[in-house]
């Protein structure tokens, strides 16, 4: 056998629960499992070997590998005479069989709590003295198994529950284990007794007690055993209770002094009907603190009194509750939001409120009144009146690049919005403020900062001196250092290397203006990896040495060779809306790869094995005016051709015109305008469509003096397309009125009214943008505008102004030109630091540029964004990087959501390792020590892991109390070092010995 192990049996062969094995170095028995005509659980015979003295040999020793099991026993717990079932404590999920005296089995599986009972069969009656076998097993192996004596029960029962009782009751009730026996002792030393009904109650009839008298109740079980007695003390008769309130009525109220006011009575029940008012000081004419005294009696004469504090208020006017306000040119604005009103004696008013007055209007800067008015149910008024500022919106930008002390003379960056003015802050300290315009500005600053410690602020303002954004400047001292590149070869080479020299710390690649992921770089030499970067020669690469802090100490160009001159032509055919799916063509040449781009965006590259080629292009390519052209790569990716494709419409292409009224007597042409696929209109007069005619330039003028001759003829102006299809009609108001209108040119983000001049018969102007009319305002002769910011948002948008008359006949019609400003192009970069499992919180590190929000990337799903402040990024990341393997990225955008740089984090697992020193039986403490990033250790003692920890010291060493946990030399006893926030770095076993 492996091992073998023994015990000294002494007078009791059955090997108790918890009795302690001793290992035995060699032991020879003859292999016998029967004593007598019984079987055992062991083997046995007469032992003799090795280190199995100090063993009392009486009839023979036992020797066994109970002690070897890897299933351990289950703990039984104590069976008495007549028991229904049997339980204990066991490993969960293993199953537990019971073998009683007759034979007969049971079996139970281990929950989840590693209890487990089971029932005794039937037929089955346990007597003292009796045995009873119990195992576990898992399924596998078996554990040893537990023999328990059946005892007699010498349970006491607890003491029952007893009700109360009050003076002169006849029975006494309360709650014991249903079917016991329950005696009461009453105080003149007799008793009376009685039994708990199959629920555990019982009601026992005794004489009428006295109040104050101890009454003693104890119950027994089938053992005769009687529990501690509970004890009950006899209750008097008690009072009755008035229950009314203070009460507050207004001048005129009817006052009842009895409504709402009960009276109840232990014994008698309800009172209410007996209450008496014994005084009442309460005038309902004028106001004042009145009272009111009542009484009441029970059957037992007890008599209870309680006085009410009755109070009069005045007639009291209701309360508005409504502050000024200031809000922005275009808000909503609702006069009744967060206006309320209250009265003392009608409560909530709020839905009550009137408004006056009101002559706010959004659509322009000013001050404003509003007027409210609200009446209580006694026809008491009140008005309140607040002050609404509408005040313009203003809203920009003020970016700052890094200083360098030594080098820059100005603090310099960019502006966007509405940005005026700025002011430098230098430790506190402010500077003057200048007038600021354009995109970019300048704040000379040699004189003012010196120190690279020095916190530097520049606030953007607006023209009224409104602070519209504070950035921190990077500051730093000039340091020197160079950095060399060696000729990179295309399809050779796989790093960029070079020499370094005084501060380079740091170096990035720059490929055609984008700055790549900042290594670290030490000694004289460096290498970055480029390969997948570097795909064309005539890539513009620069490296680019940096020191500690970031700041660029050289930027050397990389000289890039190409081991292969590749050649080739790309042919793509035209692209037709509504038809095509796929851009398509042939290619010439080394051409191996194609892309295509709509608008500037580039979209994904695609293989190209043969010509021709298909690019899928249905979701990329949206409008006629889209700008698409096709691009045809090498192998390396190095860019062989680009080609221009043609968008066309699909014929039948939808298009719109807008017809002027005709001035009967006067006009001689229908006047209008066409938007869209119209090549021809023609006009119909009464039912009869005349000749059609070409239009130029987006304008309508078709003669009609001969045709419209009466102001009740219907007349209609029809546009047709390319191909001849019916795409609109409008019908031409026949008027007695004219006017003309004109449009002054819309710049998106400079103007918000579209504004112009109307002459003649004029009543009210719209705008029209792509075929959607807006709401018509009021207009007189002269000049007129009509807020659009919100309706024009693109340079390509239609807009049409129309003039109307009185009548709601359209006048006159004028084209809007719309334009935008170019984009500002905005450029940022990010670099983050590395992160370590266990130890970091945050995600930190530096951005350039433009960068307004920072967003953190997990294994593909993208976190909330925050902002970008100070040019450094801190981003909570503890409950998001949980693994070394997470893909993480940090990406940065600019104040318009634009991606500006993604770059990846560096993710390092904790680390670390921990001892522990050997301890012995009974010892207070564990100790040991840890490296690396354990910072805490915990306990496993058999699977189970302690609650408590210990953390380590500052020299690496720990001390954890063990001697409440009695550990044994079998016990399974392992250490497991933590990193900060609880993870496990490392584990090792504990050997406990004797």
């Amino acid at each position: 056998m492996a091992k073998v192990y023994a015990w000294e049996h002494a007078a009791d062969w059955s090997k108790a629960t918890g009795s302690e094995w001793t290992s035995v170095d060699d032991a020879r028995i003859p292999l016998t499992y029967k004593v007598g005509s019984a079987y055992t659980s062991y083997y046995s015979g007469v032992a003799t070997g090795q280190n199995i003295e100090g063993f009392s040999l009486f009839d023979y020793s036992r020797v066994s590998t109970e002690g070897s099991s890897i299933v351990e026993r289950p703990v039984v717990s104590p069976i008495f005479e007549g028991a229904t079932t049997v339980s204990g404590t066991g490993t969960a999920g293993d199953e537990i069989i019971v073998t009683f005296p007759d034979g007969k089995t049971a079996k139970a599986k281990v929950d989840a709590d590693g209890k487990w009972t089971v029932d005794v069969p039937a037929g089955t009656n346990l007597v003292k003295d009796q045995s009873v076998l119990t195992y576990q097993t898992n399924g596998v192996n078996d554990s040893a198994r537990v023999t328990t004596k059946v005892q007699k029960d010498t349970t006491v029962p607890a003491p029952p529950t007893v009700d109360s009782i009050k003076a002169g009751d006849t029975t006494i009730s309360g709650k014991a284990v249903p079917n016991n026996t329950v005696t009461v002792k009453l105080p003149d030393g007799t008793t009376a007794t009685g039994t708990a009904n199959d629920k555990g109650e019982f009601a026992i009839t005794i004489p009428a007690q006295k109040a104050d008298a101890a009454i003693d109740v104890t119950q027994a079980g089938k053992n005769g055993l009687p529990s501690d007695p509970a004890s009950v003390v006899v209750k008097s008769n008690e009072k009755p209770v008035i229950t009314a309130s203070d009460k507050t009525i207004k001048i005129g109220d009817t006052f009842n002094a009895l409504t709402g006011v009960t009276a109840t009575d232990k014994e008698d029940g309800s009172l209410t009907a007996d209450i008496k008012v014994v005084t009442n000081t309460v005038d309902t004419t004028k106001a004042g603190v009145y009272s009111v005294e009542y009484s009441v009696t029970d059957s037992d004469k007890n008599t209870t009194t309680k006085t009410i504090k009755v109070t009069v208020n005045t007639n009291e006017k209701p309360v508005i509750t409504a502050t000024d306000k200031t809000i922005n040119v275009g808000d909503t604005f609702d006069a009744l939001t967060d206006v309320t009103a209250t009265d003392k004696e009608d409560g909530n008013l709020t839905a009550d409120i009137k408004v006056v007055t009101n002559t706010v209007d959004t659509t322009k800067a000013g001050t404003y009144t509003v007027e409210y008015s609200v009446t209580d149910s006694d026809k008491n008024t009140t008005t309140k009146t607040i002050t609404v500022t509408v005040v313009s919106v203003t809203a920009g930008t003020i970016t700052a690049n890094p200083f360098v002390i030594g080098t820059d003379s100005y603090v310099k960056g960019n502006l966007t919005g509405d940005v005026t003015k700025a002011y430098l802050i230098v430790d506190g300290k402010t500077y003057a403020t200048i007038n600021v315009t354009g995109s970019t500005y300048q704040y000379y600053a040699s004189d003012k900062i010196k120190d690279p410690a020095s916190k530097v602020y520049i606030v953007g303002l607006d023209s009224t001196g409104k602070e519209l954004q504070r950035t921190e400047v990077a500051v730093s001292k000039k340091k020197v250092g160079t950095i060399t590149a060696d000729p990179f070869t295309i399809g050779t080479d796989n790093y960029v290397k070079g020499a370094l020299t005084g501060d380079v710390v740091k170096a990035a690649l720059e490929v055609n203006g984008k700055q790549l992921t900042t290594i670290t770089v030490s000694g004289t030499s460096y290498q970055y990896y480029a390969k997948s970067n570097i795909t064309q020669p005539t890539d513009q690469v620069f490296i680019i040495g940096l020191d500690a802090a970031g700041n660029v100490l050289q930027r050397t160009p990389v000289t890039v060779k190409s081991a292969k001159v590749t050649a080739g032509t790309v042919t793509p055919a035209k692209f037709v809306l509504g038809t095509d799916t796929y851009v398509k063509g042939t290619f010439t040449g080394d051409v191996a790869k194609v892309s295509i781009t709509v608008n500037g965006t580039v979209s994904q590259t695609i293989n190209t094995p043969t010509s021709p080629f298909q690019y899928y292009a249905k979701a990329l390519i949206k409008n006629v005016t889209d700008i698409v052209t096709v691009t045809a790569y090498d192998a390396t990716g190095k860019v062989l051709d680009t080609k221009p494709v043609t968008v066309t419409k699909d014929q039948g292409d939808a298009g719109a015109v807008i017809a002027n009224s005709y001035k009967l007597g006067k006009d001689s042409y229908v006047t209008g305008t066409y938007t869209g696929d119209v090549v021809k209109v023609s006009l119909e007069v009464n039912g009869t469509e005349l000749q059609k005619i070409n239009p130029t330039g987006g304008t309508i003028k078709y003669y009609a003096k001969t045709q419209i001759t009466s102001a009740t003829d219907v007349v209609k102006l029809n546009g047709y397309n390319s191909a001849g299809v019916l795409v609109s009609s409008k019908t031409v108001a026949i008027t007695t009125t004219d006017g003309t209108i004109t449009a002054n040119p819309f710049v998106i983000t400079e103007d918000d009214y579209v504004t112009g001049k109307v002459t003649g018969d004029v009543s009210k102007v719209s705008i029209t943008v792509n075929d959607v009319e807006q709401s018509l305002i009021p207009a007189v002769a002269g000049d007129y505008k009509y807020y659009a910011k919100s309706l024009i948002t693109d340079p390509t948008d239609v807009v049409i102004a129309t003039l109307y008359d009185a009548t709601g006949a359209v006048l006159s019609t004028a084209t809007v030109a719309v334009s935008k400003p170019a984009d500002v192009v905005t450029k940022g970069t990010v670099t983050p630091t590395a992160f370590k499992i266990g130890t970091n919180n945050y995600v930190d590190g530096t951005y350039t540029g433009d960068v307004a929000k920072v967003e953190l990337e997990v294994n593909g799903t993208k976190y909330s964004q925050i902002p970008a402040s100070n040019g450094t990024i801190h981003y909570y990341a503890a409950s998001l990087i949980k693994n070394a393997a997470d893909e993480v990225k940090v990406n940065v955008y600019d104040s318009a959501a634009k991606l500006l740089d993604s770059k990846t984090v560096t993710i390092n697992a904790a680390t670390g390792t921990i001892e522990a020193k050997d301890v012995k039986v009974g010892d207070s403490y564990l100790t040991g020590t840890a490296t690396g990033d354990v910072t805490k250790l915990a306990l496993s003692v058999n699977d189970v892991v302690q609650s408590s920890v210990a953390f380590i010291q500052a020299d690496g060493t720990y001390k954890y109390y063990i001697k409440a946990l009695n550990l044994k030399p079998t016990d399974d006893v392992k250490v497991i070092g933590l990193d900060a926030k609880g993870g496990q770095i490392a584990t090792n076993t504990v050997t406990i010995a004797n």
